[in-house]
């Protein structure tokens, strides 16, 4: 474990295989804190039980525990998913994160990358916008005013109350009316 340059060696990880885990200026506080509180070990784990390695399953049966007391089923493997997930939704490469949960195959990265729509969705229009600014403007582009009065006339499609229609009306009326200067 090296807390400085932010970095621990899992030795014989899944597949019997070495691999770096990555800590966080956060992550490596933590961890900091808690060797404060620790206590000697007769092993040079992290994580330790009775001062010898914590293991797996004792891992796991404690969060089994935890989640029936909270009502919240969770597993160590729902971590690695959830960890997946998220690394894919901030936009990390699907590599680097095969390489983070020690993958071979990319296929098996893939059940764990669970996109968020919102993800796929900015991703889109990202590249879109690199798309269409490459090929250079063909139709003028929409004043932000322009797009906001089209959507709320996409708003006023839908079955709304009459106050609602009422609102959208001024909105409207905001948007299109000169502001009064005086």
């Amino acid at each position: 474990m090296d807390l400085e340059a932010g970095v621990i060696l899992i030795r014989a990880a899944k597949g019997l295989k070495d691999r770096s885990v990555y800590l966080t200026e956060r992550v490596t506080e933590a961890i900091e804190q808690y060797l404060e509180v620790r206590g000697p070990a007769l092993t040079d784990h992290l994580f330790i039980y009775r001062h010898k390695p914590l293991s797996k399953d004792l891992v796991r049966n404690r969060m089994k525990a935890a989640g029936k007391r909270t009502g919240i089923k969770v597993t160590p493997h729902m971590l690695r998913h959830t960890f997946g997930t998220q690394l894919v939704n901030a936009g990390a490469k699907i590599t680097t994160i095969q390489a983070l949960l020690g993958h071979v195959r990319l296929n098996t990265t893939m059940t764990y990358a669970r996109v968020h729509d919102q993800t796929v969705m900015a991703d889109y229009f990202r590249a879109m916008e690199e798309i269409e600014g490459e090929q250079g403007t063909v139709f003028p582009q929409k004043t932000d005013t322009e797009k906001a009065i089209a959507l709320l006339d996409q708003l006023g499609q839908n079955g709304l109350s009459e106050q609602q229609q009422r609102i959208l009306i001024e909105l409207r009326l905001c948007l299109t009316q000169p502001a009064a200067t005086g």
